[in-house]
């Protein structure tokens, strides 16, 4: 997988694990049978096809429904067939993940229509290709049967992104297909990517698995629990994406102990990254509303966000503010306890600053551990 495409944890299984699951010959647009294998005995009209969940919509000439064999993955958008006197052609719409701000080209590049790696192969031919204002490649493969015959398909590939995400049309059609280069194109620039909706294929998973709505906030924020506390595949950066936008999506209907736990998550991510001075003021928000939420929240909470505050501060030189977050969090601490909860600080990395403060070994003195 491209290093410019996210991993996903093992709770998930898509993105990458999704496409590196079909066969080749399915991912380079091997025609599915249904009613685009016939020419149509008259001309059907045009249909927009849209889905909703991931805002995407193609003008189809000819239209006539799909059954795709695919169609109940994570990362299917919608098929179709087109069907006139002239060609019948099958296409499909997939999305995969791609990076913050990427372009069309960027999400071509590493997948199977970059023009440079189908150069190399030696059953594919490029026709031509294009680089905006869609990225497109138009290719001929042949396929050689067992008996050793051999058929030709056209192929078109184009490419779109919003946000992180990639979406590839994949358009197929028979050698016969005299004009499939026009009707391809124009089934491209028919191509519409509506607003952002909040769907990803992180939440899409959950929803096919769990039941709900890729749009959901409280998909978002699954999403990013599993980011930050799956330790086998934790991804801090991703994690506050999912956090973020669970908190845009919801916006006054998120509860308060989940607005708390998105806060203090961005806080957690950014900490995890060694960034204090971007993790205070999400920790402080976290902190100020456990207080006024009117919501049992648990001590163990409240004592992370303190912890995780004198950290952040720490890491940011602010030591007079770490001084103070480490005194409330000790001081919360069980007597038992204190001497380890001390500890725990001096073998802390990012407490370091901390540890040899005047204002941490006066704390020390006032607590009688030392």
């Amino acid at each position: 997988m491209s290093s410019r495409r996210h991993g996903i944890p093992a709770v998930m299984v898509i993105a990458a694990s999704l496409a590196a699951s079909l066969p080749l010959a399915t991912r380079i647009a091997a025609p599915w049978t249904g009613a685009a294998g016939t020419a149509a005995a008259r001309e059907l009209p045009a249909h927009t096809v849209r889905n909703s969940v991931w805002g995407v919509e193609v003008t189809v000439p000819g239209y006539e429904a799909s059954d795709h064999p695919l169609n109940a993955q994570a990362n299917f958008v919608l098929a179709a067939n087109s069907v006139t006197r002239a060609c019948s052609l099958n296409l499909s719409v997939f999305v995969s993940q791609g990076h913050e701000d990427g372009t069309a080209e960027d999400c071509r590049a590493s997948d199977v229509g970059d023009p440079d790696a189908l150069a190399d192969r030696s059953d594919v031919v490029v026709v031509d290709q294009s680089d905006s204002p869609a990225a497109w490649t138009q290719f001929d493969r042949t396929l050689v049967s067992r008996s050793g015959a051999q058929a030709t398909y056209h192929q078109l590939y184009g490419y779109f992104s919003r946000n992180d995400l990639c979406f590839t049309l994949r358009v197929s059609g028979s050698e016969e297909c005299r004009i499939f280069p026009k009707r391809a194109t124009a089934i491209l620039h028919s191509v519409r990517m509506l607003a952002d909706t909040g769907a990803t294929l992180e939440t899409a998973e959950f929803a096919k698995r769990r039941g709900g709505d890729p749009r959901d906030w409280k998909l978002h924020l699954l999403a990013a629990e599993a980011y930050m506390h799956d330790e086998a595949h934790r991804n801090p950066e991703r994690a506050r994406r999912f956090y973020a936008s669970a908190l845009k999506l919801a916006g006054p209907r998120m509860r308060p102990p989940e607005r708390l736990n998105a806060e203090q998550g961005i806080g957690l991510s950014w900490l995890a990254e060694d960034n204090g001075q971007e993790a205070v003021p999400h920790l402080e928000r976290a902190l100020h509303a456990e207080k006024r939420s009117g919501w049992a929240v648990s001590p163990a909470h409240q004592s992370e966000t303190l912890y995780a505050l004198a950290s952040a501060n720490a890491l940011k030189g602010d030591l007079d503010a770490a001084c103070g977050f480490a005194r409330t969090w000790l001081q919360g601490q069980a007597p038992s306890d204190l001497k380890g909860a001390a500890k725990r600080i001096r073998k802390d990395p990012q407490m370091e600053a901390l540890s040899g403060s005047d204002c941490y070994q006066t704390l020390l003195t006032e607590l009688g551990l030392r």
